[in-house]
């Protein structure tokens, strides 16, 4: 069992180990973060939770892993255009994106876009 320094809840973590020299197998039992696999293709779900696993330790990490979650649903549709903006005016175009998650997709783009540079100060800054 853990306790978060950040949000005071607890994870309950199982770990396996099968020998000595075996690397030991890690499964969180508690929280669950559950995503239905069965819509999204694994890259896409695979950013997603890595992003809500960020969500209560920092939010500008967790914006820019969202950002990259939003970037990896634009390859998985074929948009692979070095502009996420434009990757996602080109879904919405195509009818891929219903217009309500056009816009919070492009605001997401743009707290990420911000969130980049703060980041890169706040390492500087640390170092």
């Amino acid at each position: 069992m853990l306790l978060c320094p950040v949000c005071s809840n607890i994870t309950l973590k199982e770990r396996i180990t099968y020998n000595s020299y075996a690397k030991a197998d890690d499964e969180i039992l508690y929280p669950r973060i559950s995503i239905n696999n069965n819509f999204l293709p694994s890259s896409v779900a695979i950013a997603y939770v890595a992003a809500l696993k960020t969500k209560n330790i920092d939010g500008a990490i967790c914006v820019l892993a969202l950002r990259r979650t939003l970037e990896m649903m634009c390859i998985d549709k074929g948009e692979n255009n070095r502009n996420l903006y434009k990757n996602i005016q080109e879904l919405s175009d195509r009818d891929i994106l219903p217009p309500i998650l056009d816009g919070m997709a492009g605001i997401l783009r743009e707290v990420g876009n911000y969130a980049a540079p703060l980041l890169m100060c706040c390492s500087i800054i640390c170092e």
